[in-house]
């Protein structure tokens, strides 16, 4: 029996954010990494590092997780609602 092993460096490339938004970040990368091992192990393909993951796909990553928190929300006087 083979063995899934998944290496997450817990980064994050928006150091600018919000303390809430950047954990919120990180928490929906690592469960998107976690996804696409589980995805490429299936398929017999090479199972990326979380770094690798998120370098590789971080455009994606970024507009994914914005249209997933922010929704219909819009920007008024300098916030989301």
């Amino acid at each position: 029996m083979d063995i899934l092993v998944c290496v997450d460096n817990n980064r994050t490339p928006f150091t600018n954010m919000d303390p809430p938004m950047n954990e919120d970040y990180k928490t929906y990368v690592n469960d998107m990494w976690r996804k696409n091992c589980i995805e490429r192990d299936a398929w017999g393909q090479p199972v990326y590092t979380r770094d690798e993951y998120e370098n590789q796909n971080l455009e994606f990553l970024k507009d994914q997780f914005y249209v997933t928190t922010m929704g219909d929300k819009k920007w008024i006087d300098g916030k989301y609602k």
